[in-house]
Order: structure tokens, then sequence, then C-alpha cells
């Protein structure tokens, strides 16, 4: 029989050992009063190498405005679409060959107030 290492069958695949972590925390962030810029809360840096792969949620608790989500990959370029939340909303998500998870701040939200919320990922990546 000959070996096959494709996604539909794993025979005489060399067998690899990964490293599961879960981190959870809250995040927080405001916009000064009299920004002229967003403001980028940046929640998870990737600090593993391009082999990393992370499932979680990310909870919008508390905030003024509608935020964004979104993944950064290689040469600072966002990954897939970023995903937008309201207060009191979240979203899962599954990313792979990031280098940071980021929450977007809207300037239009200056000077209104905090937002929070909390992050929370299961990273795994594969032992060299």
């Amino acid at each position: 029989m000959a070996c096959n290492c494709s996604s539909g069958s794993l025979t005489c695949c060399k067998d690899q050992e990964y490293v599961q972590d879960k981190v959870c925390m809250p995040w927080a962030g405001e916009v000064p009063t009299g920004a002229a810029a967003v403001v980028t809360v940046s929640v998870y840096t990737n600090n593993f190498g391009q082999n990393l792969v992370a499932t979680g949620y990310l909870q919008y608790d508390s905030g003024p405005e509608p935020i964004t989500v979104q993944a950064i990959g290689a040469n600072n370029t966002v990954i897939g679409t970023p995903i937008t939340l309201t207060p009191g909303t979240s979203t899962s998500f599954t990313f792979r060959r990031f280098n940071e998870l980021q929450v977007i701040l809207p300037v239009a939200a200056a000077g209104e107030g905090p937002f929070a919320g909390e992050f929370c990922a299961t990273v795994r990546y594969p032992l060299a």
C-alpha cells in the first residue's frame, strides 16, 4: 500500500507532536478626545511562527460604537474579511498563519468612553 498524506487519507504519515494552549483575557481600549485616526488594540501576537492555528472567540461587552476584528498576516496584510461587532455581541474564529489579532476602535468614538470585552483562543503549533 502506498503512503498518502492528503487531507482525506492519513495512511503512512509521519507522526507530529503538537502543543495546544488556551489563553483567555479581558481586553479594553479608548479613543482619546480629538483623535484623528482609529485606535488599534492588539489582543494576540503570534511569536511561535507561521504554523500557528488558533480557534476562539472575541466578545464585545461594552462600548459606544461598533468595532472591527481582524487578523494580520505576513507583510501586515489583513487575512480574510474584517468582522464588525456591536456592543453585547461576539464572534468566533479560526485563523491560520497569522501574526496578530486586532480590535479596531473607530475614530467616531473619540472621547465617548471605554470599549471592553474578552478574548479567548486555543492555539496549536507543531513542536520543532
